[in-house]
């Protein structure tokens, strides 16, 4: 149901953040969004299986597998979250970022994707006011742009500033 960002594992199994209650919380509303892998089990080209790896996500705009499970955008936070027991499914929620603005869920941290020199970057567009705090200092962005993060050392940075409503991009083959 409404699915917002989706990216591929090693495996070719198709991780999609998806959000019933996208794109405007109402009172009341609870945290009840999907990350689902879905898989071709016996590799004919169609996929047979499909599995909630989390629930109870808030407005999940973006999923990318990497370190051992996989990392997602959930409204103010980047979180990752691993599967344990190999059964698929997350049992494990750690908050890696936080402090990433709200003023429009249209607008919230998207479009996680890897990048050169293991970093991991991603999107927020032109409403939202980000403040986060880093065991490098504070960083913030008050407008849209992308952001590189290096998740073994925490580094993070603001990699483009200026951008409107940039809902992706892209590496060529020079990074």
């Amino acid at each position: 149901v409404k699915p917002i960002q989706m990216n591929f594992d090693a495996a070719g199994r198709l991780w999609v953040a998806s959000s019933p209650i996208y794109p405007q919380l109402r009172p009341n509303s609870r945290a009840e969004d999907k990350i689902y892998v879905i898989e071709d089990t016996d590799r004919d080209g169609v996929a047979d299986r499909s599995t909630v790896f989390a629930d109870t996500l808030l407005i999940p705009t973006a999923v990318v597998p990497g370190d051992g499970g996989a990392y997602v955008a959930n409204s103010t936070e980047l979180i990752h979250l691993r599967d344990t027991d190999g059964d698929m499914r997350a049992d494990t929620r750690r908050t890696v970022l936080s402090g990433f603005g709200t003023e429009d869920t249209h607008h919230i941290l998207h479009t996680l994707r890897w990048g050169p020199g293991g970093f991991l970057y991603f999107n927020q567009s032109i409403y939202i006011h980000s403040h986060i705090e880093t065991p490098h200092g504070a960083r913030r962005l008050y407008a849209g742009g992308v952001w590189q993060f290096r998740p073994k050392t925490m580094e993070l940075e603001v990699f483009v500033r200026g951008m409107v409503n940039g809902r992706a991009h892209q590496f060529d083959r020079w990074g």
